[in-house]
């Protein structure tokens, strides 16, 4: 990075920048921890093309928003640049800062440190979240696990700020850096890094995604460098710290990060290799072959995500495993019905699940069948657990998509004087939801309607992904009534407590059709929303924002494309 920037001579000494992606569930509360800070800061979020309301949420508490990226060091580069300081901070944005952290930061530079490093405090939901706050709490105090959060401004400059072709390992590089040209030194407040619920899989994943960045990080710096930090950890330097009800946890954490790692790496070479075989081979010159090679270059960046997804997928299903065994009666006998079904998926029959509170749910065994009710009663998507106390016991909830009745079962089971309207369009789905209403003797508090909500009234086909398309578009697929939903909200009883939608995609068509005074009947929303152009998926949630709906949660199952959230009206 090089930089001609004069410094300027009034103002605040103190800029913080705040790198952004789809960050709506905390850059609110981030941003707030800085304007709370005892020494006044310049803000600048750089964010990098979300598709959430990252950025309308951040307009009103930072001085200055703009649009960065590809890369978490490219933004940071870019936000110091944009408002320079003697004093230069760069927080991510799920952290929340102790009111003392910017006037510590900036008293240690004053006197003579060239960086400063903040101790971390790891919160979040959930297992998973304890073992990551375990983890952090050790290395606090340590110099070479922390990186810098804080700069003097020269120092920064001189050591050429964030490597942009690193990440994951940028924070290391740059605080070895500054450690060359001026001393480090810890403070005593510290950050909240909220990392919300935490799962193991995801996790690993994420390891795995910053792999890349610590191969170069170490064809930069050498493996030293990077042995350095693994070295110091301190259940390695001191195993007992591992004898705590923790300790198995973060064992199992480690390891499926490391295999993430290798994976990752693995197929990185292998991919590098096979690259390097097609350039060899490429045909002599005069020879017109770009169709062949072109196929073989594909060919060669298939081995990485092949083999990230098989390590993805036979970790999820040892971990499903253990918690369909912790979480089922009989969950011996129903991983058997699963495993049975993918060996024949076309034989397979039902599987039976049966929560220890009693919940009974019928699914097909193959085909993934199964899967909403894994979805649900394990995985919780939709965070029930926590949705459940807040309703009334006699609400009226509307179910759009219901499947075979996962959801609409457990709120009705949770819920004894709930009254719920769910839509299933296909025939052998539908069938399935009522036999699971009955099992459970919800009958008399359940409606059942075979049929698919969107923005109209129409005959439609229901193809194979459970996608609706026009009747004349494809040949196969059953045939399903489709009602409007601003019918099937007029003829509602009373307001709609809660909205639950699961549509495959018809969820934009039915919030576009849909008008202001409709939307305003439904005082909470659960939604999973798929893939679509970022601008339809802006417009989807401003058109919701619009009529009240106010995003409380949003988990991600790809960032970016799709995922569950949740909206709610603020009450006085």
């Amino acid at each position: 990075m090089t930089s001609n920037t004069t410094l300027p001579e009034s103002g605040a000494q103190v800029t913080i920048v705040v790198p952004t992606r789809n960050s709506a569930r905390t850059i609110t509360r981030c941003l707030q921890s800085i304007r709370r800070q005892t020494v006044a800061c310049t803000i600048v979020v750089v964010d990098n093309h979300s598709s959430d309301s990252t950025a309308e949420l951040a307009m009103p508490l930072a001085d200055v928003v703009i649009a960065g990226g590809p890369e978490r060091s490219a933004q940071r580069n870019l936000g110091a640049q944009s408002a320079p300081a003697p004093v230069v901070g760069f927080i991510d944005s799920d952290m929340i800062l102790t009111p003392d952290v910017t006037a510590e930061a900036r008293a240690a530079i004053a006197a003579g440190a060239g960086a400063v490093v903040v101790p971390e405090e790891t919160v979040g939901e959930g297992y998973w979240a304890r073992v990551r706050a375990y983890e952090r709490s050790m290395y606090n105090g340590s110099d070479t696990i922390g990186a810098a959060r804080f700069y003097r401004w020269d120092v920064f400059e001189r050591a050429g700020g964030f490597d942009e072709d690193l990440t994951g390992a940028e924070d290391w590089d740059l605080t070895i850096e500054a450690r060359r040209l001026a001393p480090i030194t810890h403070i005593a407040s510290h950050i909240y890094h909220d990392e919300g619920r935490v799962r193991y899989l995801d996790a690993c994943a994420k390891k795995g995604y910053y792999a890349d960045g610590l191969r170069r990080f170490v064809a930069k710096r050498g493996a030293t460098a990077l042995g350095g930090t693994i070295s110091s950890r301190p259940w390695l330097r001191d195993p007992a710290r591992l004898g705590t009800p923790l300790g198995p946890g973060l064992i199992a954490l480690k390891a499926g990060e490391t295999a993430a790692v290798a994976v990752a790496l693995g197929a990185t070479s292998a991919r590098r290799v096979l690259e390097r075989f097609c350039r060899r081979t490429q045909p002599g010159h005069g020879q017109d072959m770009s169709p062949s090679v072109e196929s073989a270059s594909s060919s060669a960046s298939l081995p990485l995500p092949l083999l990230v997804g098989l390590f993805h997928r036979s970790s999820r299903a040892v971990v499903l495993s253990i918690r369909i065994c912790r979480t089922m009666r009989q969950g011996i006998y129903t991983l058997a019905r699963i495993g049975a079904g993918f060996l024949m998926p076309g034989h397979a029959g039902d599987v039976t699940f049966v929560t220890r509170q009693g919940v009974s749910l019928v699914a097909s065994a193959g085909h993934y069948g199964w899967l909403p009710v894994v979805e649900v009663l394990i995985d919780d998507c939709y965070r029930l657990n926590g949705l459940v106390p807040e309703l009334p016991a006699d609400c009226r909830i509307l179910d759009v998509g219901a499947h075979i009745g996962s959801f609409t079962v457990v709120m009705a089971k949770g819920l004894p004087g709930a009254r719920i309207t769910a839509f299933e369009p296909s025939a052998q789905r539908a069938a399935c939801l009522r036999r699971n209403v009955t099992v459970n003797g919800l009958h008399d508090r359940v409606t059942v309607v075979q049929a698919a909500v969107g923005g109209s009234t129409a005959r439609k086909r229901l193809g194979s992904t459970g996608i609706i398309v026009d009747a004349e578009i494809q040949a196969g697929g059953e045939v399903v009534e489709m009602v409007a939903f601003e019918q099937v909200v007029t003829e509602f009883d009373g307001p709609v407590d809660l909205l639950k939608m699961d549509c495959e995609g018809g969820e934009y068509e039915i919030v576009r059709s849909a008008s202001d005074a409709t939307l305003r009947r439904v005082d909470r929303l659960l939604m999973e929303y798929h893939p679509a152009p970022p601008e339809e998926v802006h417009r989807l949630f401003r058109r919701l924002a619009a009529v009240g709906l106010v995003e409380r949660w949003r988990e991600e199952s790809v960032p970016g494309q799709c995922g569950v959230v949740c909206f709610g009206r603020v009450t006085s």
